[in-house]
């Protein structure tokens, strides 16, 4: 699952390139990260940061198993 989410972040710039794209601290996302998980409460904000940025990522993507 660690492997699902960094590919996610990768798409979205890195860590610090999607932090900035959610507008949540860098130690959130780096949090996911470690975890191997996008919490249910983000997993939108996720989605529709992708969305704007013209990044193609799905809800399957995003939920988790």
């Amino acid at each position: 699952m660690r492997t699902k989410i960094a590919a996610i972040l990768v798409r979205l710039g890195g860590v610090r390139e999607a932090s900035r794209k959610l507008a949540m601290p860098v130690s959130t996302v780096h949090s996911w990260a470690r975890r191997g998980r996008i919490p249910a409460k983000h997993q939108r904000s996720v989605l529709l940061a992708a969305k704007a940025n013209h990044i193609r990522l799905r809800a399957e993507d995003v939920i988790g198993d």
